[in-house]
């Protein structure tokens, strides 16, 4: 099986958050985590675990930037790679979609100063094998009402190039084919700040991202949705004021804001597989 310090090499976790992982695994009390980890496998039951871990681990002073919860995280995913290696799936899947928890720590000191993990309300969708990042969007198996789904996600180190995007999606559609062929027939379903409609007056109407947007038929608006302020400006909770401007999506959006407008967010179902470029 491979090793802790194994994984956290081939996904990229930075050398300093590395070595706190392996640090705290030497000491940590895994006969106390152990009933807690086990629930990270399935949908039903993975925040039970990361509930009954927060419990756990509220006491101790390096979890402070939750690294207790990363280090669990980390060893389950052991497994789940072998499992990866047993079905056949192979580790660039892995690696792209586990470099989730490196693009997550890195955030964090982006947006606070210092390495951290306060996302693992997330996570367990990669440990449990139902999330896995192929080229440069990540797609989640979901059962709704009884029927399944494929719920499209968009990371915040995507590419979203037209040529990028459906490649992809094509890649998706052969992976599931193979390996969950249950799913391969679905639809794919997005639920993003870079479906809402109000981009319009933000974004130039030839923009990558106006680009994806329409390549979905959009089915529920969420104006309200603030979700996209950590996305976009790193530093959720900031004032107007305080909200950076590095980049020009950040200035306009910012300006928006200022004279009163929303950004929210919506759902969409994908229709246009070749977003747009079978029309160029």
């Amino acid at each position: 099986m491979i090793s802790l310090n194994e994984l956290c090499r081939l996904i990229s976790l930075p050398d300093e958050a590395a070595d706190l992982v392996c640090k705290i695994a030497e000491r940590l009390d895994w006969a106390a985590a152990a009933p807690a980890i086990k629930l990270f496998y399935s949908r039903d039951t993975w925040m039970d675990g990361v509930c009954t871990l927060r419990e756990l681990f509220s006491q101790e002073q390096e979890n402070k930037n939750g690294f207790h919860m990363l280090t669990c995280m980390l060893e389950t995913s052991r497994k789940t790679f072998e499992d990866y290696i047993d079905l056949g799936i192979g580790e660039k899947i892995f690696a792209d979609t586990f470099k989730m928890f490196s693009r997550f720590v890195g955030e964090h000191k982006e947006s606070f100063g210092e390495y951290g993990f306060d996302r693992d309300f997330w996570t367990c969708r990669i440990i449990a094998m139902e999330d896995f990042r192929i080229g440069e969007m990540e797609y989640e198996m979901e059962t709704v009402d009884g029927h399944p789904r494929i719920n499209l996600h968009i990371p915040s180190d995507a590419s979203l190039t037209p040529e990028c995007c459906r490649s992809s999606v094509s890649a998706a559609k052969s992976f599931f084919e193979k390996f969950f062929p249950q799913y391969h027939s679905e639809a794919f379903v997005c639920s993003s700040w870079l479906l809402s409609p109000r981009l319009e007056h933000v974004l130039r109407a030839g923009s990558n991202i106006m680009k994806f947007q329409n390549a979905f038929r959009l089915i529920e608006d969420q104006p309200d949705d603030i979700e996209y302020m950590t996305w976009v400006f790193k530093k959720p909770g900031s004032s107007l004021d305080e909200l950076p401007g590095h980049t020009s999506l950040q200035r306009n959006i910012r300006q928006y804001l200022k004279s009163g407008g929303k950004i929210g967010s919506s759902i969409g179902i994908l229709e246009d597989e070749d977003f747009g470029t079978a029309c160029v």
